[in-house]
């Protein structure tokens, strides 16, 4: 399957996944979040850095800085908790997480393996 397609979809199955965690389309955390899954599912390796390497790559792309990227993440983050849609998520797609809410690395991670492990086709 070609890498473009693949892409697309990937960002459709993660924006149905952040809709679901009630997160809308509109806060920059949306975009850092498919911007990232998207970079760590076509290397996982990124995994393991994720706030020097990957928010580095997200930067340069987006034309950002790391801290920018670093607060939106953490903002989605609190707005999903608010609206308890991290509880639908956990509770619907058997999406583990530890304590109340995801840190960015965690959820990143989490979402990247989730899409890693779907089938397209």
């Amino acid at each position: 399957m070609p890498d473009e397609l693949y892409d697309l979809f990937i960002e459709e199955r993660l924006t149905s996944y952040l809709i679901i965690m009630k997160l809308c389309p509109n806060i920059k955390g949306f975009k850092f979040i498919l911007h990232g899954v998207k970079l760590l599912v076509h290397d996982i390796s990124k995994k393991r850095n994720i706030n020097n390497v990957l928010y580095d790559q997200i930067a340069n792309e987006l034309n950002t800085d790391k801290g920018t990227i670093d607060g939106a993440l953490r903002h989605a983050i609190e707005l999903s908790s608010k609206r308890n849609g991290f509880k639908n998520f956990v509770k619907d797609f058997d999406f583990l997480i530890k304590g109340e809410r995801p840190t960015p690395r965690e959820l990143l991670s989490a979402l990247a393996i989730k899409i890693k492990k779907e089938k397209f086709f």
